[in-house]
């Protein structure tokens, strides 16, 4: 991986969590305050130190010239980091088409102007056009990573690193997205007392079964100790495999994970203590069944009818 696609990634990541860590509660900007927080007229849009071919990777998910509708709502957080609300009028997409004229409104970051860095960046002015590109993060939503000014070098020079986008990128995002949504409606049902943990994208292996790549989701009082990592001593796991996997049980597996559900076709497995949580089953089979953008998964029989 290219080192500055690495930052990039990196860069969205930690901004993507600041934000969700610090917004919640965050007071908004005095009007005092706003105008130094949105920085000096030759600063530095944001996204500024990635080249335009690096933010062109990744899960992109809108390149469009917009040009702004007001000023930004401003937030400034205890990282350095300015987090920015504001309107766009839709002049002419690139990629992922909307309607022009249409009006939506974008999330972004910058480097907060007030501190001592090499360079110092902005917020995009009342009524600036500029070439938005949005990207999908860790949260499912799209945040504007980079911006530049809309000049037709820019918008040639967009136009060009569309063509070459992956086909299929828009599959690939809605999965992530997908996945995102069913993780919020995963944590949401958590009892009063519990906590959660997940982890994406490398190898798993259902209790029982063998081992694949997918997401693994794990669940424990707040008070209990397990002892054991495997779904035991009060633990309530499940595992969403990736499509494709074939995994079949260990038959000297004494009490395997049940296998529960099909999602968007990825194999769903859960174990857990039904003393402890006792409708933690039919809870998870209902945020793994509520429909999502039309695709409904459906219900497989469990592994092991008389568990």
């Amino acid at each position: 991986m290219p080192r500055i696609f690495a930052v990039l990634i990196v860069t969205l990541l930690v901004i993507s969590a600041t934000w969700a860590a610090e917004t919640g509660t965050a007071p908004a900007t005095q009007p005092g305050a706003a105008k130094e927080l949105a920085g000096p007229a030759d600063g530095a849009l944001p996204g500024a130190e990635t080249p335009l071919a690096e933010a062109m990777k990744g899960q992109v998910t809108l390149v469009a010239a917009l040009q702004a509708v007001g000023s930004p709502r401003l937030e400034q957080s205890h990282s350095g980091v300015v987090h920015a609300t504001q309107t766009f009028r839709l002049l002419d997409s690139f990629y992922e088409h909307e309607k022009a004229g249409a009006t939506i409104s974008i999330r972004y970051s910058y480097m907060d102007p007030g501190m001592r860095f090499e360079r110092t960046d902005r917020a995009v002015r009342a009524d600036e056009k500029v070439v938005w590109i949005l990207h999908n993060d860790t949260f499912g939503i799209d945040r504007g990573t980079k911006a530049l000014p809309d000049t037709p070098e820019n918008r040639l020079a967009a136009r060009k690193l569309v063509e070459q986008l992956p086909a299929n990128l828009r599959e690939t995002v809605e999965a992530a997205k997908a996945e995102s949504r069913l993780t919020t409606r995963l944590f949401a049902i958590q009892p009063k007392g519990w906590s959660g943990s997940s982890t994406n994208g490398g190898k798993v292996e259902p209790l029982g079964w063998e081992v694949g790549k997918g997401m693994k989701f794990v669940w424990s009082k707040s008070d209990d100790k397990p002892e054991s990592k495997d779904g035991r001593f009060g633990r309530v796991t499940v595992w969403i495999m990736d499509a494709g996997y074939s995994g079949k049980v260990n038959q000297v597996a004494g009490n395997p994970a049940d296998e529960i559900a099909i999602w968007r076709d990825r194999r769903v497995f859960f174990y857990g203590s039904g003393d402890v949580w006792p409708t933690a089953q039919a809870d998870i089979l209902q945020a793994v069944k509520s429909k999502d953008n039309g695709n409904i998964p459906t219900t497989a029989p469990a592994t092991q009818p008389g568990k």
